[in-house]
C-alpha cells in the first residue's frame, strides 16, 4: 500500500511540473521518455526503426478535449457539426480560445551506455511540426448561429523543422542524475497568418465581411505570381503559389536540460525544461502580405458559403 501511495504522488507532481504525456513519462525503460526529459536513460543501448522508432503528437491550450469532440449516434463529431446544438457547442468556450499541436516524429536514433554504465549518450534526428492556434469566441458564435458579429484577433502560426540533437546523462552522486540534449535546428519553413478584423454582416441571399490582417510565409523556393496595382503595389493569391524545394529556410540552436532525484527507495521527483532555444528564418525567402478587403460569400442562412477570390497586398517582398 506504501509503495502504491508513494507511486501516486509522484505521478501527480510530475503531471502538474512537467505537463507531459504522464504514459510514456513514467514507462521506465523506454527510448522515448528520454525525449521529455533528458536526464532519464532506457535500460539498455537501442537503434530505432526510422519513423516507427517514435512518432508523438502533444496538445496543449485551454480548450479540454470534451469541449472539442462530442458523441452523436455512436460517434464523435466536432463542435462545428450541425448535430451538436449551439448552447452545448458554445457552453465553456473562452473569449480566447487557444490550440497548439507538436508533432514528432523520429527519423534516426540510436544510444548506447558508456563502459561504467551509468552514464548514457544517444543521437536523434526528429522532424517536428507544430501549430498554435488562437480563435475568439465571436468566431464559435458566428459559425454555429450564422448571425452578424464583430470579430477580432484570429491567429495562425506553424513551423516545420528537421532536429538533430545529441543527448549526455550521467549521476552527480547516489540519488541525483542530470542530463542535457543539445540540438541543431533546420528550418523547413514557418507560416504566421493574423487577422486584426473579420466583421461579418449577414444579408438575405450572401454574406459580407470587412477584413484586415498581416501573412508572413517563410520557405526556400516559394514564389508567388504578382499582379500590379494602379497605386504601384502589387497583389497575389495564397492559391497562386509556386514552391519548389530549394534548401533550408533556416538555423537555429535549443537545449533540453533535465534531472532527477531518489528522494525514496520508491519516490523519485523529475524536473525537465525543453526547447530552449531560437530559429533564425531566412529574411531573402520570406514573403509579407497584408490584406485590406471587403469579402463576398454567395449563400444566405446557414448554407455553406462561396468564396470569391481575393487578394493579399505584399508589402515590403523580398524575392
Amino acid at each position: 500500500m506504501k509503495k502504491r501511495i508513494l507511486t501516486l504522488v509522484a505521478v501527480l507532481l510530475a503531471s502538474a511540473a512537467a505537463a507531459q504525456n504522464t504514459t510514456a513519462y513514467f514507462m521506465e525503460g523506454t527510448t522515448f521518455r528520454s525525449q521529455l526529459n533528458p536526464a532519464f536513460a532506457p535500460l539498455q543501448g537501442y537503434v530505432n526503426i526510422p519513423v516507427l522508432g517514435g512518432v508523438s503528437v502533444n496538445m496543449n491550450g485551454n480548450l479540454s478535449l470534451d469541449r472539442i469532440l462530442y458523441p452523436v449516434n455512436g460517434s464523435l463529431v466536432t463542435l462545428l457539426d450541425g448535430a451538436v446544438p449551439a448552447e452545448t457547442a458554445l457552453d465553456g468556450l473562452h473569449s480566447r480560445n487557444l490550440l497548439g499541436l507538436d508533432t514528432r516524429v523520429n527519423l534516426i536514433g540510436f544510444g548506447s551506455f558508456t563502459r561504467n554504465h551509468r552514464n548514457f549518450w544517444s543521437f536523434d534526428l526528429n522532424l517536428r511540426v507544430m501549430t498554435e492556434t488562437h480563435l475568439p469566441y465571436e468566431l464559435f458564435d458566428f459559425l454555429k448561429r450564422g448571425q452578424s458579429t464583430t470579430i477580432r484577433d484570429i491567429g495562425v502560426y506553424a513551423e516545420s523543422f528537421i532536429e538533430a540533437g545529441f543527448n549526455y546523462s550521467m549521476p552527480i552522486t547516489d540519488k541525483l542524475y542530470v542530463g542535457a540534449r543539445a540540438k541543431f535546428l533546420v528550418g523547413a519553413g514557418r507560416a504566421h497568418l493574423n487577422i486584426d478584423r473579420f466583421d461579418v454582416s449577414l444579408n438575405e441571399d450572401s454574406w459580407t465581411a470587412d477584413a484586415s490582417g498581416r501573412i508572413d510565409v517563410t520557405a526556400a523556393g516559394l514564389d508567388f505570381e504578382t499582379t500590379p496595382t494602379s497605386d504601384g503595389r502589387e497583389t497575389f493569391q495564397l492559391d497562386d503559389a509556386d514552391y519548389s524545394f530549394k534548401g533550408p529556410a533556416g538555423y537555429g540552436f535549443a537545449l533540453d536540460l533535465g534531472a532527477t532525484y531518489q528522494v525514496l527507495p520508491d519516490l523519485q521527483v523529475s524536473l525537465a525544461v525543453n526547447d530552449l532555444g531560437f530559429i533564425c528564418w531566412s529574411k531573402s525567402d520570406t514573403r509579407t502580405g497584408v490584406m485590406n478587403k471587403d469579402l463576398n460569400f454567395e449563400g444566405g442562412g446557414h448554407r455553406r458559403p462561396r468564396c470569391t477570390r481575393s487578394g493579399f497586398r505584399p508589402r515590403g517582398i523580398r524575392v
